[in-house]
């Protein structure tokens, strides 16, 4: 049996009850099931689109009513799979093409909090008194989100404004939290993003944790491309402006459930080499067609 044949995909949507009943899961190792995932470490949602052909009419009318619920992807080959993509279901649409009925999922993750209501619309307003914890300040961040801790606690001990670790002077935030958070994470030296429903920490430099290592002999497919890119910021603190030239390695490989955009990873191909710090990905697949692949970029470290 080829490859191709042996992919498996599991497909879960909903929270199960006290019993361990409710909500769908659904294995598709018998049916055509097609993704494409986009994932970075952006404000905005990561997002995923999932066709599966000919599920059940049962399945249909259940993925139907969902909305707003816990919505998981996992794939690889069968007895391997590997998380793609954690966040919320948006909707579940099933549309009859011939003799088939395709249901197009789509998902957000970082889109709702864990109430089921939208992040992006949240404003912040708050003050905090003079020598409080830079820590202190993100798990309020945190808080006022309603998402998931992640790495929060453990990478952002390190945060640290250029007077210390503590506040200095009293500080005010007003206004969308996510520009605040933005703002102030820049500010102490952090990056974040929410990754498969949690928050993820990383120094501005550095990754959130090491990844996987891709060559032609892992899995690496055609050829590496690179380019450089500029990013001019300006310096919260000395309000100057700054520009950085960011070395960038894109390429494609099978697919790989360990990457996420925020962690490093080991590239060795012809044209780059190195460790790399991945900035966005697209997972692609379709169990009966030949894309199975990630692609991806990444930052030189």
């Amino acid at each position: 049996m080829s490859e191709q044949w042996l992919r498996s995909i599991f497909l879960s949507a909903g929270e199960p009850g006290p019993l361990g009943l409710g909500g769908v899961s659904i294995e598709t190792d018998s049916l055509r099931c097609a993704f494409e995932i986009e994932r970075d470490e952006k404000p905005w949602p990561n997002v995923a689109t999932i066709r599966i052909w000919n599920l059940t009419a049962a399945h249909r009318a259940e993925l139907a009513d969902m909305q707003g619920v816990p919505c998981s992807l996992a794939a690889g080959y069968q007895g391997a799979n590997g998380q793609l993509f954690a966040g919320m279901l948006r909707e579940a649409q099933s549309v009859k093409e011939g003799t088939d009925w395709i249901t197009t999922i789509t998902g957000g993750d970082g889109e709702l909090d864990t109430e089921g209501e939208p992040i992006a619309g949240k404003s912040i307003h708050k003050t905090w008194a003079k020598a409080t914890p830079c820590l202190q300040i993100l798990k309020d961040f945190i808080a006022e989100m309603k998402v998931a801790e992640g790495n929060a606690s453990a990478v952002g001990a390190a945060a640290a404004l250029s007077t210390g670790m503590m506040l200095s002077h009293a500080f005010t935030v007003d206004g969308p939290i996510l520009d605040e958070l933005t703002y102030f994470m820049r500010s102490v030296g952090l990056a974040w993003s929410i990754q498969d429903g949690a928050f993820q920490v990383r120094l501005a430099d550095a990754p959130a944790s090491v990844g996987p290592f891709i060559a032609p002999i892992t899995g690496l497919v055609g050829n590496v491309t690179t380019s450089t890119r500029k990013i001019e910021r300006e310096n919260v603190t000395t309000k100057i402006k700054e520009t950085t030239t960011w070395k960038m390695a894109a390429g494609s490989c099978l697919l790989l459930p360990t990457l996420t955009p925020g962690i490093g990873f080991a590239l060795q191909s012809e044209a780059a080499s190195g460790s790399y710090l991945c900035t966005k990905l697209r997972h692609v697949g379709d169990t009966h067609g030949t894309e199975w692949y990630t692609e991806f970029e990444g930052r030189a470290l």
